[in-house]
C-alpha cells in the first residue's frame, strides 16, 4: 500500500507556512525540518494537521499564488518500482550506464520517493544536489525523468572518469568526484561512504539477478 501525502510547495516560507498551520489546527504539529546544514533555512517540513501529513517544500522559483497540486509518494513494493521502470531503461540505454546501477543507486538514495529530500539538500528520485542539477541541464528536479536522466548522465561520467571501476562512481555518487581523487582514486574514508558503497552494490546484486 502506498504511502501519500500532500506536497505544498514555496519559494523560501515552508517553515513559517507549516508552524502556522500547526497552531491554527487541533492536534497538530512539527514532525521533522530538513535543512542543509544546522541553523540554515528549512530545505522541506514534515508536518501533522488533525492526524493527516503533510510535506511543504522550499521548491518553487516564483512567488506568487498557484493551484498545482502535488503528493508524495513513498514506493515501498516492486509495483512501485515499475513505475519508473521504463523511464530508467531508457535514459540508461541513452548513456551507457546498467540499468540495474541505476536502480540500485535509486534504492539507495531514495527509496523510489520522487520527492525525496536529504539534510544536505539532495533532491529526488536520484537526490541530486542543485549544482548537480544545473550541470546537466535538470530544469524541474523532482520530474522523474529529468532527475533520473541527469543523474544517468553523471553516473555515465563518473563510470568514464573511474575507467569502469563501480565501487568508485558509487563512491564518488555520495561524496564526489573530488573525494575520490584526494583519496589516491580509493574509496574515501567517510563512514557515509564506506557504508553507502557496498550497499549500493549489493542492491545492483539484486537487481541484477532479476533481469
Amino acid at each position: 500500500m502506498l504511502d501519500i501525502k500532500p506536497c505544498l510547495w514555496f519559494v523560501a516560507e515552508a517553515e513559517e507556512a507549516a508552524n502556522y498551520y500547526v497552531s491554527v489546527f487541533p492536534n497538530s504539529r512539527i514532525a521533522g525540518v530538513m535543512r542543509g546544514a544546522p541553523g540554515s533555512p528549512a530545505i522541506a517540513v514534515d508536518f501533522v494537521l488533525d492526524g493527516k501529513p503533510f510535506l511543504a517544500l522550499n521548491g518553487r522559483r516564483e512567488p506568487g499564488f498557484t493551484d498545482a497540486c502535488s503528493y508524495v509518494v513513498t514506493c515501498e513494493t516492486q509495483a512501485d518500482i515499475d513505475r519508473y521502470s521504463h523511464i530508467i531503461q531508457t535514459a540508461a540505454k541513452a548513456y551507457g550506464v546498467d540499468r540495474s546501477l541505476v536502480h540500485a543507486v535509486i534504492s539507495a538514495e531514495s527509496g523510489y520517493d520522487r520527492y525525496a529530500v536529504s539534510r544536505s539538500g539532495a533532491m529526488g528520485l536520484m537526490q541530486l544536489m542543485p549544482e548537480t542539477a544545473r550541470r546537466y541541464g535538470v530544469q524541474n528536479i523532482m520530474d522523474p525523468a529529468e532527475n533520473i536522466h541527469g543523474g544517468v548522465r553523471y553516473l555515465a561520467d563518473l563510470m568514464q572518469m573511474f575507467k569502469g571501476r563501480m565501487d568508485l562512481a558509487i563512491a564518488a555518487y555520495n561524496a564526489g568526484e573530488n573525494a575520490v581523487i584526494r583519496a589516491g582514486h580509493k574509496v574515501p574514508n567517510y563512514a557515509e561512504t564506506r557504508h553507502y558503497v557496498p550497499k549500493v552494490l549489493g542492491f545492483y546484486k539484486n537487481f541484477q539477478s532479476r533481469s
